[in-house]
């Protein structure tokens, strides 16, 4: 699972909780810089890679892995997906995404070796969105009704009790001694 994760939250930790019944590892991998999303303001790599440890803590089988970090350049799914593929040589890729990537998944950079490549699975929505008669799988029985704009937005405004059930107290702390998100 890819993402900003900016900040993560225990809305991405029950995906994982949730997948990892039916895989061997599961990966959170930290995007540097979104092509989508190049003109928002996101933290440094090294809070979100603290954020993301420190959500995963007591889980053996869920990792994070900082190659796009580390890459230190605007991240591409299809190179990922690649680097997956030698590190790990899984005999099954499977990609989750959030509902919220469906509307821009055509325009992402070589889509069509994702899609070759990898089992694409949505959290969140009813239907099946078919490209080039390729399917995503959708997870309809999960709700965790969480985003990480909100919890910045709430963060933002100084409504703490607004951010509660969204992150575990860990990260409430982390966030708060770091004064992320204020501004």
């Amino acid at each position: 699972m890819g993402g900003s994760f900016n900040p993560p939250h225990l809305g991405h930790l029950k995906i994982a909780e949730f997948c990892i019944k039916q895989c061997d590892l599961f990966l959170f991998i930290p995007t540097y810089k979104s092509p989508f999303k190049l003109n928002q303001k996101i933290v440094s790599p090294s809070h979100r890679l603290n954020m993301l440890n420190l959500l995963i803590q007591k889980h053996e089988k869920i990792k994070v892995d900082s190659f796009e970090i580390e890459k230190e350049e605007t991240s591409y799914t299809y190179k990922t997906v690649e680097y997956i593929k030698n590190k790990y040589n899984p005999s099954e890729l499977v990609m989750i995404i959030g509902d919220d990537h469906l509307e821009a998944l055509n325009k992402w950079k070589n889509i069509d070796y994702i899609y070759n490549n990898c089992k694409l699975i949505c959290f969140n929505r009813n239907n099946i969105y078919t490209k080039k008669n390729l399917e995503i799988e959708f997870i309809k029985s999960f709700n965790f009704p969480i985003s990480s704009s909100q919890i910045r937005n709430n963060i933002k405004q100084k409504n703490i009790r607004g951010i509660k059930n969204s992150l575990s107290s860990k990260l409430v702390d982390y966030i708060l001694k770091n004064k992320l998100y204020e501004k």
